[in-house]
């Protein structure tokens, strides 16, 4: 198995609203199976620890690259 997991990068857009982004972390060794085109759009807008939230997946031949914006809520903030 290929455990590289790309590139990650992430930062602050407001006083509590986060990004995130992961771009070509391999999912699994092509002799697996393989996922040829998956794209996912994510709206959540449910308050929890990471959301509301937006999300967006692209995996081509096993390649994930996934962009996030959250907003990050009093039950997880430790920054104070």
């Amino acid at each position: 198995m290929n455990n590289f997991i790309g590139f990650f990068f992430h930062g602050k857009l407001g006083k509590k609203t986060y990004w995130e982004i992961q771009l070509l972390g391999i999912l699994r060794d092509y002799k697996d199976g393989i996922t040829f085109f998956e794209f996912d759009i994510n709206w959540d807008r449910y308050e929890s620890e990471h959301t509301p939230a937006i999300q967006i997946n692209l995996t081509i031949f096993n390649v994930f690259n996934g962009f996030t914006i959250y907003k990050s809520n009093p039950s997880d903030d430790y920054e104070n």
